[in-house]
């Protein structure tokens, strides 16, 4: 299939073949997205059709900053626990809020869903979740 209006980097077509548009249909085993619906609306979209159940997962939820510091803007945070924000980003392992860890409770969420995903060993799997969750799952293991 051509698809006149893609391009590649380089300014060529981009052809679509039936192999690459059979991806979306059926490949994937299963998904799992974080239950922000940000996540499930991107999961539902690519789900698509298919009479499977979308599995969420509440660990891939984005990172646990508490009442201090949740809703904040980095100047916000800045100025407002500039300490502790400075530890955040310098040792963010070590960071501790609200008599908590944040990262390594993040870390944590990560190797337990490394376990669930693992579950589905013969299927494809797809995650959909936020930004810090996805670099603990590419950090982590099971």
């Amino acid at each position: 299939m051509f698809v006149p209006e893609e391009y590649s980097l380089r300014g060529r077509f981009i052809y679509l073949i039936d192999a690459g548009l059979e991806v979306g249909e059926g490949a994937l085993g299963i998904v799992i997205p974080s239950p922000l619906i940000r996540s499930n609306r991107t999961a539902e979209v690519i789900w698509g059709s298919c009479k499977e159940e979308i599995i969420t997962d509440s660990d891939l939820r984005e990172i646990d900053l508490y009442s201090s510091f949740q809703g904040l803007l980095k100047h916000e945070g800045k100025a407002k626990f500039g300490a502790a924000y400075h530890q955040w980003q310098i040792d963010a392992a070590n960071f501790n809020i609200d008599d908590h860890y944040p990262v390594r409770e993040l870390w944590a969420r990560a190797r337990s869903c490394w376990t669930k995903i693992l579950t589905h060993e013969s299927m494809s799997v797809l995650v959909v979740a936020h930004n810090a969750v996805n670099q603990a799952l590419v950090a982590t293991e099971a």
